[in-house]
């Protein structure tokens, strides 16, 4: 089914949360948890009560023309959910912050006055380069309502297979309503909605537009987040400042007059560095808390591709998309080529490493004081026992095509620079 088409479901009543922990991972039924944010709810943090009600006073304005009230409801509620790390959702280190973009607003507005209800985008709109898209048709004229239908798809996403669950039939059921609000990489929403496509009938549409887009799907190698300490894993420009469990930088903080933090959590001797929050990492460690060996991972993705960053730094002429100063290129982990972090050299002096240069596998850190690895948590290794010393080498299923971009043109050709790569190798 395309988009979201809200049905008449037997109302939820709230609940208390639940900390996520090692032995909390056991089959419940989710959706007896679930909150409906059109209730009240004991999330202080966020004062969804107050959230909830401006909502329900101002989504009664025109129609078809979101208000600038409107729109910080779509943003306060994305960041509601985004930072709600409460069972069964594993905490995410890397989860952005949600801005509103009126020109992704232009480009929804474009398509949702053609009255497709299908996913697609205007001829009109050039907008189209890595956007995801969410799209909903029903009675409430709620912006919290919408929202919430797409997060109430939760409990068909399989936290430790990261893929959307099997129905009886083995078919991958609709969810990706939710993984489209929940992609820590998406920074941007914008709205649009009509409520005079169907004459005859008097649904609300409403199209959102995100970017970068969510639901990467099959090899990209791109997860939904990254488990671990909120705001830990920040790929920010400016380390880990963090704003309710989700990663900002100083514009941010300035321009929302956000209350900002530095969070950091060093390992592997990392040393804090607060003037960067960030950690500064010794000699084969990388990221900005230094959990994950200095490695490239490109050929996980690629494994018949094996020295694709070697070869993409030494020839950036032959196509720029496969550049270190790409976002996709970097994403698809040629950190170590590229130099974002340093590789281990074990004739270097003591202070650069850690443990004598010892090193860990994935989801695994030095205990500085005995020197041995053990489990690094709550990452993926940590909160499920199925998991490897490497991360999943997984083959996505296709996930709900609500949230999607178009191809990307680069892909392409991607593809045939690899392969002039392997035949001169």
């Amino acid at each position: 089914m395309d988009g979201f088409t809200e049905t008449h479901s037997s109302h939820m009543t709230p609940h208390s949360h639940y900390s996520l922990d090692k032995s909390t991972l056991e089959t419940l039924d989710v959706k007896s948890i679930l909150i409906d944010p059109l209730e009240e709810d004991d999330h202080e943090d966020f004062e969804l009560y107050d959230i909830i009600v401006q909502s329900e006073n101002i989504d009664y304005y025109d129609i078809d023309i979101y208000t600038d009230e409107q729109r910080q409801t779509f943003v306060d509620m994305h960041n509601l959910y985004r930072a709600n790390f409460t069972y069964p959702i594993p905490e995410g280190s890397n989860m952005k912050m949600i801005e509103y973009n009126k020109t992704l607003e232009w480009a929804a507005s474009e398509y949702i006055k053609l009255c497709k209800y299908e996913h697609g985008f205007a001829d009109s709109d050039n907008m189209t380069y890595g956007t995801g898209q969410n799209l909903y048709k029903g009675s409430s004229p709620l912006i919290s309502r919408h929202l919430w239908m797409f997060y109430y798809e939760l409990p068909d996403w399989n936290f430790e297979n990261q893929t959307c669950r099997e129905d009886p039939g083995g078919k991958h059921v609709e969810c990706g309503h939710f993984t489209q609000m929940m992609w820590a990489h998406t920074q941007h929403i914008g709205c649009a909605r009509r409520s005079h496509c169907w004459p005859r009938e008097t649904y609300i549409y409403v199209n959102c537009h995100y970017h970068p887009g969510g639901n990467w799907k099959r090899s990209y190698y791109i997860d939904m987040f990254r488990y671990g300490k909120p705001c830990t894993g920040s790929e920010m420009a400016d380390g880990n400042l963090c704003h309710k469990n989700l990663t900002v930088d100083k514009r941010m903080c300035q321009d929302y007059n956000l209350d900002c933090e530095c969070v950091l959590n060093c390992k592997n001797c990392a040393t804090p560095n607060y003037e960067k929050c960030r950690c500064d990492c010794k000699e084969g460690w990388d990221s900005t808390d230094c959990g994950q060996p200095c490695e490239d991972t490109y050929h996980w993705v690629y494994p018949k591709f094996p020295k694709v960053c070697e070869e993409s730094l030494k020839h950036p002429d032959w196509y720029p998309n496969l550049g270190c100063n790409h976002t996709l290129f970097l994403l698809l982990k040629c950190r170590k080529t590229c130099g974002f972090c340093t590789p281990l050299n074990q004739s270097a002096t003591a202070d650069r490493h850690c443990c004598g240069g010892k090193r860990c596998d994935w989801y695994s850190v030095l205990n500085t004081k005995t020197c041995e690895c053990e489990k690094d948590c709550p990452t993926f290794g940590c909160l499920y026992e199925k998991a490897k010393s490497l991360p999943l080498r997984r083959t996505w299923p296709y996930l709900s095509t609500c949230s999607r971009f178009k191809p990307m043109p680069f892909l392409l050709l991607s593809v045939l620079v690899m392969i002039v790569i392997w035949v001169e190798i």
